[in-house]
């Protein structure tokens, strides 16, 4: 879109998206967004909604008076751009300038346990596990293997599709964290799950895994089936681990999350051994990270009076929470 007609135009937001998010929040089938263009609207922008490209860095530099909502991980930098995503699990949607994912401001925001209520914490936990746990439920649909449980104590390993990520890091491969994991299992038994993206060759790797004999075994079991009895996750950068959570289980991370605060992060894979001791024999604080995380980093619309202060708090902040300040 040029400039001048940008200029042109009265104070908007630009909605920017694609794919599934974009399509629905356009139809006006997600609740979060339905909110945020009602709360913009009442604010005096004009709503638009356009495809995503790459121009909208170039667009928000171009008349400030216009607010620009990402509705993609894409990082842009411009201070009239906001991110707006759904978070990890259902129900909690980023709206953050900073940026989504590791970009999120939640990457470099301190938690502070010691700060919190033992018996919130505890509510919104339990209200999480009877949503999520008790469910089974996630982000792609879990099955129960037939006849399959899991040894109690055993160590977890949730792969994901082996290339490199879009806008953040992995530290190591899968293959190498694998078999430092096995390398350092003591003997405690391994399950390895793959992901339901998982390439033929990415999958027929991990099979190579699978020694039953030896205690190691590539399982496509439930996620909570697993962790309701697993000592340790073990992740790249998978959200398994902040599900993990809810079951106390400790993770070991191996990427860059900003869900790293309450886990044990690892660099290379050199440092599993250290790390799966570190998180076996650490202290945890599990229900107040999803407080943390969840409660006070995400939004939730079911909380609509909420949700809207906390859409005003953020534009106020950027100092566009109406066309009159911008």
């Amino acid at each position: 879109m040029k400039t001048a007609t940008l200029r042109a135009l009265p104070p908007t937001a630009f909605l920017h998206g694609r794919g599934p998010v974009w399509d629905n929040g356009k139809a006006g089938r997600m609740d979060f967004l339905n909110l945020l263009c009602s709360v913009l609207g009442a604010r005096g922008y004009a709503i638009r909604w356009i495809p995503f490209s790459t121009r909208i860095a170039a667009m928000a530099r171009a008349d400030a008076r216009h607010l620009h909502v990402v509705l993609d991980d894409t990082p842009v930098q411009a201070d009239n751009v906001v991110f707006c995503i759904p978070s990890y699990l259902h129900g909690f949607w980023y709206f953050d300038p900073t940026g989504t994912r590791n970009h999120s401001s939640m990457a470099t925001t301190p938690f502070h346990p010691e700060k919190m209520s033992d018996a919130y914490a505890r509510r919104f936990a339990d209200a999480l596990r009877a949503k999520f746990v008790a469910a089974n439920l996630s982000k792609f649909d879990q099955q129960v293997t037939d006849g399959f449980t899991p040894e109690p104590g055993a160590i977890c390993i949730f792969a994901q599709t082996f290339g490199d990520p879009d806008y953040h890091a992995h530290h190591m491969r899968y293959p190498a964290l694998i078999e430092a994991v096995i390398a350092g299992r003591g003997d405690r038994r391994v399950y390895i799950k793959p992901h339901p993206r998982q390439s033929l060759d990415e999958t027929v790797t991990l099979m190579g895994y699978h020694d039953p004999a030896g205690g190691v075994e590539v399982v496509d079991h439930t996620i909570h089936g697993l962790l309701a009895r697993a000592g340790v996750a073990v992740s790249l950068s998978s959200a398994v681990l902040l599900e993990a959570q809810m079951h106390g289980v400790p993770g070991i991370v191996g990427g860059d999350v900003d869900f790293h605060h309450n886990m044990v992060p690892v660099r290379a894979a050199s440092g599993i051994a250290p790390a799966l001791k570190a998180a076996l024999t650490g202290r945890f604080h599990f229900d107040k990270y999803l407080v943390f995380f969840f409660a006070q980093g995400m939004v939730q619309p079911r909380l609509r009076d909420k949700a809207v202060a906390r859409i005003d708090a953020v534009l106020a902040s950027m100092g566009y929470d109406g066309p009159a300040r911008s």
